[in-house]
């Protein structure tokens, strides 16, 4: 097995190549820009499964966000290339995504799933692990796996990757009628929810 690179060689070549990054940004980057392909290749041979985004204000402050795409295997080398990244001027380094809450929705082939109009209710593993049920607005039983992926992808974006790996399991199933009335809660109130629950386990 090939030795990972070190954080340090990332950050080198990230200091070659920032200006030629801001420059993609400004110029409205399409994904096929190849400083992107090699931004992406630098970062994985510190570890195959790390990733990133790329956004801000190109005349203000970039931001890179190092994310494990959900993997929790490789949450500790998105921790150790942030905790090497040298100061930038006009670069904020980002570990995992942050927290968007659920005011958007997710499309995965034939799934769509709204997070301001779909609810959650909790759930627990047989481990006794946190799990939840996703209930949305015209989920098929027949496209079950889509829809699971793409709640996945939404819990992930909503919650912020570091709080989400907290869930164990995510099941989906159609909106009931009176869905309160059957132990669900609209979904945005889902951070609020499992931060009470964190609160409560170290107490």
């Amino acid at each position: 097995m090939a030795k990972s690179a070190d954080p340090a060689s990332f950050w080198a070549w990230f200091s070659r190549r920032h200006a030629d990054l801001r420059a993609v940004v400004r110029d409205d980057m399409t994904g096929d820009e190849p400083v992107l392909d090699e931004l992406l290749a630098a970062l994985q041979a510190v570890d195959p499964e790390l990733w990133f985004l790329l956004g801000g204000d190109a005349e203000g402050t970039l931001e890179l966000v190092i994310t494990a795409e959900g993997n929790d295997a490789a949450f500790p080398a998105v921790e150790s290339v942030v905790a090497a990244a040298p100061t930038t001027p006009g670069w904020s380094v980002i570990a995992f995504k942050p927290p968007m809450g659920f005011e958007f929705e997710v499309k995965h082939e034939a799934a769509r799933i709204d997070g301001k109009t779909a609810w959650f209710q909790p759930l627990s593993t047989e481990e006794g692990e946190f799990a939840v049920r996703i209930a949305c607005d015209g989920y098929v039983e027949a496209k079950d796996d889509d829809f699971a992926y793409a709640a996945e992808m939404l819990l992930d974006s909503g919650l912020g990757e570091f709080v989400a790996q907290e869930v164990h399991g995510i099941d989906v199933v159609r909106t009931p009628s009176s869905p309160k009335t059957k132990g669900f809660l609209p979904l945005r109130e889902l951070a609020e929810y499992m931060a009470f629950r964190r609160s409560k386990a170290a107490t």
